[in-house]
């Protein structure tokens, strides 16, 4: 079973598929990007909407941080709040300069 979530503000809120579907179109998921090296590289963290977490055990992860491009490219991790998701892009946005140094 799936959960679907859409965005108050920055905080999360459990809909049903129904009304996901109908509003997912409408909000700007997107909590920060970052290009690097003349825009070679991107670091971009988004909400998801849809809860990735596996087996059901602990929080949900409706955030999800992705580089694109660099040695780091592909790397990714998710998250549950609004509040690490910024901090998770700030760390893969030092992590991907460190890395292109």
């Amino acid at each position: 079973m799936s959960y679907y979530y859409i965005l108050n503000g920055h905080k999360p809120v459990l809909v049903s598929f129904t009304d996901w579907a109908f509003l997912h179109t409408s909000q700007d998921w997107q909590v920060a990007r970052k290009r690097l090296f003349n825009g070679k590289v991107c670091v971009s963290t988004v909400f998801l909407g849809i809860d990735y977490q596996t087996g059901r055990h602990g929080p949900p992860l409706l955030f999800h941080t992705m580089v694109f491009g660099g040695p780091l490219d592909e790397s990714q991790e998710r998250c549950s709040t609004w509040e690490q998701a910024e901090k998770m892009h700030k760390e893969w946005v030092k992590k991907a300069v460190d890395a292109g140094l």
